[in-house]
């Protein structure tokens, strides 16, 4: 309804915050969102798509310095007001909570510091997952988690139970409601969390009260600082010693008849997706997210990916549209499709800032 979309702000989302604190302001600034005093300008509403943690090469020397870079924008963001900045979560958020819920710093460098020679002698795989059985690989210790710190699973968890954080929200957009997760809902997401409608705001509610129902079971232990993993399967499952965790916030789009494709069972286990297909995609529905990159869509898409779009660069919203069988994955936020997902991870790590978009809206459903 009209009465729940906030006009009075200029609203944006942004994608995957994977930087410095500084680099964010710096892209915040380009796009003059800010106040003197470095605080969304007061007629500004912001959208984030979740993924604070973890970005470049995480080693024993920086881990504790870029884990904090990632703990500082998450401050930030939280020290606004609610109707000023929506805090969406994603799956290097959630493993704070899930996978990393029992790790201490200390086992955490353990783990990392045998997964790097797991890298050099393979052989050491088992040890490893015999080891580490909480850390679901050694791919994961050196990438998705890199840059744990438990400060940042505290944080988490207080957000989580301050309802501060969700899995999604509605946006208002060129006069329709566009969905905004951080990575995208299929048809099997639905059918996972047993959700019958397929409209924006219904589906938006349904996915935040499960979210919240999963918090109310393990904020009794998370309040007296007990470990107790954030429990969400089956919409999301978290990885387990062997298997990384796959879902809602772990899918991506591909093409599942692509060239080269390692290990389709890996990517399509109905337990834990990890690549879902573009045609799954909930029908007649707008949606946004991030996750992806655009080197990833290349790659994972290439059969409907046309070349100037191949040749782009980083940085700017693209746009995947689904009509029937016809799919097609294009640089720009324009979609004449009733079924569409903009992509709006753009690197922001490894992009210019200049060249670093953001995607505009008409208001946000709170």
């Amino acid at each position: 309804m009209m009465k729940n979309v906030r006009n009075e702000r200029r609203w944006f989302a942004i994608g995957d915050l994977q930087t410095t604190f500084a680099r964010f302001m710096q892209v915040l600034a380009r796009h003059e969102l800010l106040r003197p005093d470095g605080r969304l300008a007061n007629d500004v509403g912001l959208v984030t798509v979740g993924d604070y943690f973890d970005f470049g090469v995480v080693d024993d020397e920086n881990a504790h310095v870029i884990g904090r870079e990632g703990t500082r924008i998450v401050r930030w963001l939280a020290e606004h007001p609610p109707e000023q900045t929506v805090m969406l979560l994603g799956n290097h958020d959630m493993a704070r909570v899930q996978e990393l819920a029992y790790e201490s710093e200390e086992s955490f460098r353990a783990a990392q510091h045998l997964a790097r020679q797991v890298v050099l002698r393979p052989e050491l795989r088992e040890k490893f997952l015999a080891t580490h059985p909480r850390v679901p690989t050694p791919e994961v210790a050196l990438r998705d988690f890199a840059a744990f710190m438990v400060e940042q699973r505290t944080l988490i968890q207080r957000l989580l139970m301050d309802g501060r954080v969700g899995l999604a929200v509605v946006a208002w957009r060129d006069g329709e409601d566009l969905l905004i997760t951080h990575a995208g809902v299929t048809t099997v997401d639905l059918a996972n969390a047993d959700i019958a409608a397929t409209t924006a705001p219904v589906i938006a509610d349904a996915l935040n009260a499960y979210l919240t129902v999963a918090v109310e079971r393990a904020a009794p232990a998370w309040s007296v600082d007990a470990q107790e993993p954030l429990e969400l399967a089956p919409l999301c499952v978290f990885g387990v010693s062997g298997h990384e965790g796959g879902g809602l916030i772990y899918h991506r789009p591909a093409d599942p008849d692509r060239d080269g494709i390692l290990d389709r069972h890996w990517e399509m286990n109905p337990e834990r997706v990890r690549r879902f297909d573009p045609r799954t995609l909930v029908p007649d529905l707008r949606q946004a997210c991030g996750h992806t990159s655009h080197a990833r869509c290349v790659k994972e898409m290439p059969r409907w990916t046309d070349v100037p779009t191949a040749n782009a660069a980083a940085g700017f919203i693209r746009s995947l549209s689904v009509d029937g069988e016809d799919v097609r994955y294009r640089v720009g936020a324009a979609s004449h499709a009733k079924t569409s997902l903009l992509l709006i991870d753009g690197d922001i790590n490894r992009v210019p800032v200049s060249a670093y978009d953001i995607l505009p809206l008409d208001g946000v459903r709170l």
